[in-house]
């Protein structure tokens, strides 16, 4: 929760993304904290991404919480993917497109199968997360198009208004940042120039 108020009052950020890693590997979760968070900044959109295994507990609150969940393709099966963005109306999900080490993580038929995907997609650089090293797009991706045809977040690394400004000359919809912030690379004044 400290976190939380740290970064509202530095900026008023209108999302959260929240990933319960203990969640994603099956190590217990952190469900009575995200929804203490729902409940304490009800103005804030979270943004989880939780595994699989909790995909029906947070559908079933959804209406309790400004929750959005993010289907990763390093941790859902692609058939459980198409399912829930291709089947299932319910919800607005998000997509997390993931590499490690320049490669993508998930099943290549994800990447073929682009008419699937919701409007709302993160480019999740995971070499970079928490790294603070920049800004670094991986490779084998045409970007202009996916720019072109979805609502993309960038996550991994950004360290500087000038990673920001890259982004959002490549027509960005927004940047996941946590580092920076800690870091104090990326201000308020940054995030006010990102946003015009």
């Amino acid at each position: 929760m400290e976190i939380v108020r740290g970064y509202l009052k530095l900026y008023p950020f209108r999302t959260l993304y929240v990933a319960d890693l203990d969640a994603i590997e099956q190590q217990g979760d952190n469900r009575d904290i995200i929804q203490a968070l729902g409940l304490e900044y009800p103005e804030l959109e979270i943004w989880l991404d939780s595994g699989l295994s909790l995909v029906d507990h947070y559908l079933e609150i959804q209406n309790t919480l400004s929750l959005r969940i993010i289907l990763s393709t390093e941790s859902i099966p692609v058939s459980t993917v198409k399912s829930l963005i291709g089947g299932d109306c319910r919800h607005p999900f998000i997509l997390s497109v993931d590499y490690r080490s320049g490669n993508f993580l998930g099943a290549p038929h994800t990447m073929q199968t682009r008419n699937l995907w919701p409007t709302d997609v993160i480019i999740l650089n995971l070499d970079q997360v928490g790294t603070n090293n920049g800004m670094a797009l991986p490779d084998g991706l045409d970007f202009a198009e996916l720019f072109d045809q979805y609502n993309i977040y960038y996550g991994g690394g950004i360290n500087s208004l000038a990673d920001l400004m890259q982004l959002k000359k490549r027509g960005a919809a927004g940047a996941l940042l946590a580092t920076a912030l800690h870091g104090k690379t990326v201000n308020r004044e940054d995030l006010l120039c990102f946003r015009q």
